[in-house]
């Protein structure tokens, strides 16, 4: 009997110790899951994190790059040049009176476009048969009295070039057979306020070339208004 007893006992002890190692061994493999499930969220996030900067990034070099490249391509606009030939110009000869309207189309037709909004002259003209026979040329003043040409223009003028002369109309001394340059001895020409020396050098008349950094809208060329100071103008060219 008592034998039965502690078969009995010793039964309950062996399915008490059974049932503990079931629950111990249950419950370690759900922790593991949970533990690894957090973890590769994390690296998750923190992959897609990694994956949108260098997104970011490569966007931001991106738009650097090709906000370089259109930087680089960009190119300053080229200056233009315009040369009006006044020494036997297309425009003929042309008095005083007509020198405004005619110079002004004619200039424009050259440029192609209204280059000049206005021209204003005092005593200047463009006559024949100077400085010799068959030759038209632009002078500036008359014989007596002082001359001047105002020019308006569309765009601003960096620079010009002008090409000036002594005015002189040559002739022929039947007496000596030889030929006398009829200079003018006091010619001065004034570019705004600067002066260009044209007085003849050996009784001879000087040609001179002038440049002038004007940046502005406006010119206005003169001589000096003594007795025998006009001024032949050949040329003038334009940069713009």
């Amino acid at each position: 009997m008592k034998l039965s007893k502690v078969l009995l006992l010793a039964s309950a002890l062996l399915l008490v110790a059974c049932n503990s190692n079931n629950i111990t061994s249950s419950n370690t493999p759900a922790s593991t899951v949970i533990s690894s499930s957090v973890d590769s969220s994390e690296e998750s996030s923190s992959t897609t994190s990694e994956s949108t900067s260098s997104a970011n990034a490569s966007s931001i070099e991106s738009s650097s790059s090709s906000n370089s490249n259109i930087s680089s391509s960009e190119t300053p606009v080229a200056d233009k040049t315009l040369t009006i030939n006044l020494f036997n110009p297309t425009c003929g000869s042309v008095s005083t009176e007509a020198l405004d309207a005619k110079l002004l189309e004619y200039i424009n037709q050259e440029a192609g476009t209204t280059f000049v909004s206005a021209i204003k002259n005092t005593s200047c003209q463009i006559i024949n048969d100077a400085p010799n026979k068959g030759n038209k040329v632009l002078v500036i003043g008359f014989a007596s009295s002082q001359g001047s040409l105002e020019f308006t223009f569309a765009e601003t003028i960096k620079s010009i070039t002008i090409t000036a002369q002594t005015y002189h109309k040559p002739y022929k001394d039947y007496a000596t057979g030889n030929t006398i340059p009829n200079v003018d001895a006091n010619s001065v020409l004034y570019v705004d306020t600067n002066t260009i020396d044209l007085k003849p050098v050996n009784g001879e008349p000087v040609e001179k070339e002038y440049i002038e950094e004007l940046n502005a809208k406006t010119l206005k060329l003169t001589n000096s208004g003594e007795e025998k100071s006009r001024v032949f103008i050949k040329s003038l060219t334009f940069v713009y």
